[in-house]
């Protein structure tokens, strides 16, 4: 029998000791699980990372030993248990401690196993009047309780204020679905509704797109036809939107400039009816590679796949392009929702130098589109200086390009009013999904 706690302790050290992405780690540590091991190795994995901050705050005050003098196994073994006591009903708490404390003796010595036995028992013969964290720090309670680096909370305060923050914060720590979205090419909303219903799955439409769907038990999904014969595409709501709003036609010329892994590349010739001829670009050949992997499981034959850097300008572009979708590098901290370990990965100096990187490339860009064309600016952020400040910028010093509006794309939906600025500012507070930003520019 597997040990599902050992499979989520070694999970969590590996995305924050390796620095990798939780989505692409925990699909590797969970891929021969039975559906019921995987469902508990995701709660516990996931929930220990989302509240990592917290729960180191809450070993410290349980702890003897200063939290940078425990072992880093012991420590993240004691983590992921405090989990279980705080949010499992299910686990008794005594099961729990006994499996950590096994855990901890394969791993250390018999020291430490007397270590995590008692810092768990107190923990748990406490859990119902835990320490309270000083709210007179409002700021640095919010970074404590929800576990963000100080920084950012200062950032999202400085731009959104305290009760909004808080907001966001509570709202990347609620369970999030799968979206997939048809690939209308291959197949078509009601083939693909009937194989849901026939694999069990539980889903809801989107409220933005009607070829877009919300998956709550997606588990298994990548290894059912519709996913292997490129009916349906893992994809974000937010990104699928970006597509919506370029509104690539069949036989334009279309560039990607950023385009891995692959998902909006496969929409835009999706949209095209496979006619016409997109440049999908990348900076990296592993890139290329997903980006390839994609279009030939989705059926998409009319891109021209490369490796370039998006901050080199290229002459050979030059107004050479209908429309242009940028979806640029950026701190991705729209996406915590799905990936908690962004908020511990990042620091102020990365978004000093994303900014330059953005503006850089944005520049190229609209120097590829030519006359009355296209340009797409999006971003999986919610930080204004790589979002409103960069197109603010961007059209004081660029005359001949102008906002347009996109609002008829979304005309019974929560996000018309603001699309009509041609702007919009996804916000998981408020919409109820990552955070993203969009804008569309006209050149004249």
């Amino acid at each position: 029998m597997r040990n599902i706690r050992e499979i989520a302790f070694k999970a969590l050290k590996e995305v924050l000791i390796s620095k990798r992405y939780s989505n692409i780690v925990a699909n590797e540590y969970s891929k021969n699980l039975e559906s019921r091991d995987k469902t508990f190795f995701r709660e516990i994995f996931y929930g220990s990372l989302e509240n990592l901050y917290y729960y180191e705050w809450l070993l410290s005050k349980f702890s003897k030993i200063k939290l940078n003098k425990i072992e880093l196994d012991n420590k993240f073994i004691i983590l992921i248990t405090i989990y279980q006591i705080l949010e499992m009903d299910k686990t008794p708490d005594f099961a729990a401690i006994d499996e950590a404390v096994k855990l901890v003796g394969k791993y250390s010595n018999s020291g430490a196993k007397k270590f995590a036995n008692g810092v768990l028992r107190n923990i748990a013969r406490n859990k119902n009047r835990l320490p309270k964290i000083d709210k007179n720090d409002y700021e640095k309670y919010l970074s404590i309780r929800y576990s963000y680096p100080l920084w950012l909370i200062k950032l999202w305060v400085n731009d959104y204020g305290i009760e909004f923050t808080e907001e966001i914060c509570i709202a990347n720590n609620r369970k999030h679905y799968m979206n997939i979205r048809v690939n209308k090419f291959k197949s078509d909303i009601d083939k693909v509704k009937t194989k849901l219903k026939e694999y069990d799955y539980e889903f809801y439409e989107s409220d933005y797109l009607d070829y877009s769907f919300k998956i709550k038990n997606p588990s298994g999904i990548l290894e059912k036809d519709i996913y292997e014969r490129g009916y349906i595409d893992i994809q974000d709501i937010t990104s699928t939107i970006a597509v919506e709003v370029l509104d690539p036609k069949s036989h334009e010329r279309v560039l990607d400039i950023c385009a891995a892994p692959g998902g909006k590349t496969a929409l835009i010739g999706d949209k095209m009816e496979n006619k016409g001829l997109i440049s999908a670009r990348d900076i990296k050949d592993r890139k290329i590679s997903l980006i390839d992997k994609k279009l030939n499981r989705l059926g998409i034959t009319i891109a021209e796949l490369s490796k370039k850097d998006a901050s080199i300008y290229r002459e050979e572009d030059f107004e050479s392009w209908d429309k242009v979708l940028l979806d640029a590098p950026c701190s991705a901290l729209g996406l915590i929702k799905n990936k908690p370990e962004i908020k511990y990965f990042k620091s102020e100096k990365d978004l000093e130098e994303l900014v330059k990187l953005q503006y850089k490339i944005i520049e190229n860009a609209s120097k590829y589109l030519r006359r009355e064309g296209i340009l797409v600016y999006s971003t999986c952020s919610i930080n204004e200086r790589e979002n409103t400040k960069i197109i603010e910028r961007f059209l004081k010093e660029n005359k001949n390009f102008k906002l347009v509006d996109f609002s008829k794309k979304f005309r019974n939906t929560n996000i018309y009013e603001e699309s009509k600025s041609g702007i919009l500012q996804f916000f998981p507070n408020i919409h109820g999904i990552n955070g993203f930003f969009i804008t569309k520019l006209q050149k004249s």
